[in-house]
């Protein structure tokens, strides 16, 4: 199956940033058919079979968990693998078998998606499979793109951008404090730290793609208190006309065009899905626990696009504090997904994360011609530490 013609854009963010808000805005233009959480199931099982065909890994599918890229000797493996391959690899019988098990249960977020498993399965690559879902995306119709929002997808550019040369790409980013507040507000248990890697390595791909024609960076609180501008900008980036039910939320409906119901972690009466005064519910955090470990982690990232939050102060913090901070309890290990294990972030892992965190932060004092390979290892890309580089060392702001 060749690919289609239409245009592709994939929309990528953490999540709780916004991700599916801004698929249903872009859902309602008459050109545009965004399908939401449709496809990381597959590069990820493209990816997981090539590195267990390299022993690369060793652990099975349902253990499999896409690296946030730091401290991760597997990381680097990835990056290179990605580089040198794209998505004309066979999919194996076995493979196939995974892919009709798991495959309805991965479109919870379009639970009125047909999917003809008849063709998905006389699909020998994946990059045929993805087209096929594409085309079930496309629905046919006067549809000019059409594309997916993913969360943790960043990785998988590179495929998408050989199969895809004209594809678009949308980062949506928002302040990593409310981002965590929201996981846990929607009843979701994470370490508080695999969160904040992950947004840093979604921030670091976003650097890297901010100066390329096909990219487009928004911040969740800007699409919330300017949804207008950031639409138009939208359709600027795609080269097609704004349209005003762009802004209708009644308009804003799944693939199998069912209203969408706002899926924020805040409950709220009469909501309209676009509300302003879900952006301060985090507020405080910048002093708490979780905001000293965040400035740790992540300041030069907030600095760039959320300047006053810590403003000139860098956290600083001690290896006791940071791994106290950070310890889990019995109790909640045990609500946290199956891929932690008891050998992560326990109290050995934490302090060699804590080393590593502290070699970085000392390549942004001390700026050194990083070879690709330490440039993954601390700041996923060279694109990446240069931009922090230069946010580290610009003249102090009155913020």
């Amino acid at each position: 199956m060749k690919s289609n013609n239409n245009k592709k854009i994939l929309i990528s963010g953490m999540i709780r940033s916004g991700s599916t808000l801004i698929s249903r805005i872009m859902n309602a233009h008459s050109k545009i058919r965004i399908g939401s959480d449709v496809l990381l199931f597959i590069y990820k099982l493209c990816l997981y079979g090539e590195l267990k065909s390299q022993s690369l890994v060793n652990k099975n599918f349902d253990e499999f968990s896409l690296s946030s890229g730091f401290f991760d000797k597997t990381y680097s493996d990835i990056v290179t693998l990605i580089g040198k391959t794209n998505l004309d690899i066979e999919i194996k019988s076995q493979e196939k078998i995974l892919i009709q098990n798991r495959l309805e249960s991965t479109l919870y977020m379009e639970p009125g998606l047909v999917v003809n498993m008849n063709n998905i399965l006389l699909c020998q690559t994946y990059g045929e499979l993805i087209d096929c879902l594409y085309s079930v995306i496309r629905n046919n119709g006067d549809t000019e793109y059409v594309g997916t929002k993913e969360a943790y997808c960043d990785d998988f550019k590179p495929w998408m951008d050989a199969r895809y040369p004209n594809s678009k790409f949308i980062h949506i980013i928002r302040n990593p404090l409310a981002v965590y507040a929201s996981i846990k507000n929607f009843k979701k248990n994470y370490p508080l730290i695999y969160v904040l890697h992950h947004w840093r390595k979604h921030v670091a791909h976003a650097l890297h793609n901010e100066s390329k024609h096909d990219a487009l960076i928004i911040l969740y609180e800007d699409l919330c208190k300017f949804p207008e501008e950031i639409s138009k900008r939208i359709c600027d980036h795609l080269d097609l006309k704004f349209e005003d039910s762009m802004l209708l939320h009644d308009n804003w409906k799944t693939l199998s065009d069912e209203k969408w119901n706002s899926n924020s972690s805040y409950n709220f009466e009469s909501k309209k899905s676009i509300y302003a005064e879900d952006l301060n519910k985090w507020e405080g955090a910048s002093v708490s626990k979780e905001g000293l470990i965040a400035g740790y982690l992540c300041y030069e990232e907030i600095r760039k696009y959320y300047p006053k939050l810590f403003g000139d102060k860098k956290p600083k913090i001690g290896r006791n504090i940071f791994i106290k901070n950070l310890s889990s309890s019995k109790t909640q290990r045990v609500s946290y997904p199956d891929f932690i294990s008891d050998l992560t972030y326990n109290e050995d892992h934490l302090s060699k994360i804590w080393d590593h965190e502290e070699k970085r932060n000392k390549l942004l004092v001390e700026e050194d011609n990083l070879t690709s390979s330490s440039a993954t290892k601390f700041f996923i890309n060279k694109e990446a530490y240069k931009s922090l580089l230069f946010h580290a060392r610009s003249p102090k702001r009155n913020l």
